[in-house]
């Protein structure tokens, strides 16, 4: 890897590049099954009575301006709403898009959303807002239902994962006009056949994020072998070797299967997340390198040995929870701070909510999986406030 000393990947950034529900209910199903634990439940596995709304997306960008997607269980319809006072009172901004498969929200102003395309179409629409949802603009069009990502109102890319038993094809498009154009810049084939050169890796499961122009960074879940970090340095376009990072010691079991999370990353110094299975409650460890990863430090979560929600929200502050316990670190591991949650932070199916921090300071956590409590936090988790989004004819949590 090439010197980044440029580039910053802060928590707010990387929570929008957020896998995609779909992917991470595949991944936590995945993974309870290599690991032999109870598999979480999902959205249909509770009775809905009812038309309501399921959240598809939160993306909070301040202390004040936050993005909601929701969808009818039961209509073709999708509700985009935003509000400007934290929470208090949401504003309807949906463009004049039926169903919303894709999302990105850069800031409080502008964002992305791809239009779910017909049965029979290929490609879909994007639309484009930059004040804050008041118009909608009709842009070019990218692959169905690929993932958007912008890193500014110029940049962006769509990215099409096709799974195939443990591996995934992989299809880059890319804009340098803020979406009214699409060029296709990576290709990963079946088996890797018909790949464009240096594309990535056929084998596990990939998640991809750009945080610059040119930086962009894939993640892997592997049912077999170690997990690997890449990288790209010309926008997508050719991926470097694959960087492996290694398994902690202690593990009471041999894993079976590992994935790794996107990277926070400053200058040389890179941190990630690694679930492993194989254990009876499965098992988290975090890893860091000081050197561009060339080499590794990898511990397991102090404690118990178990599945932790993790969110790094840079390379020394991170916050972990399993539900009921709450862990934080401002020293990259080195010290760490626990103290049980004073509210259920579970989903109504006890999955551990999700923890999206944009500071140490400013957090929130929201399930992502089964319907669930909403929460914030101003005081780093100390104290937690639950809040609603309203969208459309829908208020969630209901």
């Amino acid at each position: 890897m090439g010197q980044l000393d440029f580039m910053v990947i802060s928590s707010a950034r990387r929570s929008r590049a957020r896998r995609p529900l779909a992917a991470t209910t595949a991944a936590l199903l995945a993974t309870s099954a290599l690991s032999g634990a109870a598999a979480p439940a999902v959205q249909g596995s509770r009775a809905i009575a009812g038309d309501v709304g399921v959240l598809l997306r939160f993306a909070p960008q301040s202390a004040s301006r936050w993005w909601a997607v929701v969808e009818s269980n039961r209509k073709p319809e999708t509700f985009v709403a935003r509000t400007s006072d934290s929470g208090k009172q949401w504003r309807d901004v949906t463009p004049p898009a039926k169903l919303v498969s894709s999302s990105f929200f850069l800031d409080g102003h502008a964002a992305w959303v791809e239009a779910e395309a017909p049965h029979s179409s290929r490609t879909a629409v994007v639309y484009r807002t930059l004040d804050g949802g008041r118009t909608w603009r009709r842009l070019g069009s990218v692959p169905t239902e690929c993932e958007l990502d912008f890193i500014d109102q110029r940049h962006g890319w769509c990215v099409s994962i096709g799974a195939a038993t443990g591996s995934e094809t992989v299809r880059l498009v890319r804009t340098i006009d803020g979406g009214s154009t699409w060029t296709l810049v990576s290709r990963t084939g079946l088996y890797d056949r018909g790949s464009t050169p240096e594309a990535l890796p056929f084998r596990c499961d990939k998640t991809l994020t750009f945080t610059s122009r040119r930086i962009g960074w894939a993640a892997s879940y592997c049912a077999g072998g170690i997990p690997y970090l890449s990288t790209s340095r010309d926008g997508g376009a050719r991926w470097q070797a694959p960087m492996a990072v290694p398994l902690p010691g202690g593990l009471p079991t041999a894993p079976a299967g590992e994935g790794l999370s996107v990277p926070a990353v400053s200058g040389s110094r890179l941190a990630v997340s690694v679930e492993i299975g194989g254990s009876p409650r499965g098992a988290t460890a975090l890893a860091t390198s000081a050197n561009d990863g060339r080499s590794w430090h990898t511990r397991l979560v102090p404690g118990p040995i178990r599945y932790w929600t993790v969110d790094l929200i840079d390379v020394r502050h991170w916050i972990l929870s399993d539900g009921t316990v709450l862990l934080a670190t401002d020293d990259a591991g080195h010290h760490w701070r626990r103290w049980k949650t004073p509210v259920r932070m579970k989903d109504f199916g006890g999955g551990t909510l999700a923890l999206n921090f944009l500071s140490p300071h400013l957090g929130f956590a929201v399930a992502d999986i089964n319907p669930g409590p909403l929460w914030w936090t101003r005081d780093g988790g100390t104290t937690w406030s639950a809040t609603k989004i309203t969208a459309g004819p829908f208020t969630l949590p209901g």
